[in-house]
């Protein structure tokens, strides 16, 4: 019964999503186990790792390979990592995995090895980058348009101001963010923003939501002056 439990849960390792490794020494002394999944994932067959148990470093991505190598003494602590890297398939192509270690220790708490487990996130690595590229966009925008762009949160503290809004209110980003955003509006409408902006948390009741109006701004030398206002909301 023993060996036939022994058995399923090989086959359940072999033939699941994550292909999974065993270092009987350190994460760089070589493989000398991994489930032939590997062949489903990378091309290559068990053999390759099983004849040259370096050969899993040997298609690590050169650039990751660094990047990774020198925080691998920390496992002997912290007894878990996790690292993203690229692998080369046997096509030559190249795709990212997610490699979730596991020390393994003796019974008197000596370090024993190492296994691995490994998964494909090539499309979730794509996904991020495709946001990475959007995000860089859109902040080329906004950093370029020439109308003042201020966002702030639901407590009316200010995120973030465009280089537009920098020169016309005469501050620097710096002065501003974290601060409230009625330091750049004369009174009475300093003294009446919060109000404004609680009564729209409480109500949903958004006035001037997409509305242009000519409003009055502060600049920081105290002058004021005119100014088209329209405000949007992000969610």
């Amino acid at each position: 019964m023993e060996k036939q439990n022994d058995r399923n849960i090989r086959s359940v390792m072999e033939r699941g999503p994550a292909v999974m490794y065993h270092c009987a020494q350190y994460w760089d002394y070589g493989v000398d186990y991994i489930t032939p999944n590997i062949t489903q994932l990378l091309g290559w067959e068990v053999a390759e790792f099983s004849d040259n148990p370096m050969f899993r470093l040997e298609i690590i991505h050169p650039d990751d390979l660094q990047r990774v190598l020198p925080k691998i003494p920390e496992l002997f602590e912290t007894g878990q990592q996790k690292h993203e890297y690229r692998m080369r398939k046997k096509d030559g192509t190249y795709l990212w995995v997610l490699d979730d270690m596991r020390a393994l220790t003796t019974e008197a708490g000596d370090y024993d090895g190492l296994v691995g487990y490994l998964t494909d996130i090539t499309e979730l690595k794509v996904a991020e980058q495709s946001l990475r590229r959007s995000e860089l966009r859109h902040r080329a925008i906004f950093e370029t348009v020439l109308e003042g762009i201020i966002t702030i949160d639901s407590g009316g503290i200010v995120k973030d101001m465009n280089p537009a809004a920098e020169r016309m209110f005469g501050y620097s980003k710096e002065m501003v963010v974290d601060r409230n955003v009625s330091m750049l509006m004369p009174e009475p409408y300093a003294s009446h923003h919060d109000g404004y902006l609680a009564r729209y948390l409480e109500t949903g009741e958004a006035h001037i939501m997409g509305v242009g109006r000519t409003v009055m701004g502060k600049r920081a030398d105290g002058q004021t002056f005119e100014m088209n206002f329209s405000v949007s909301l992000l969610k």
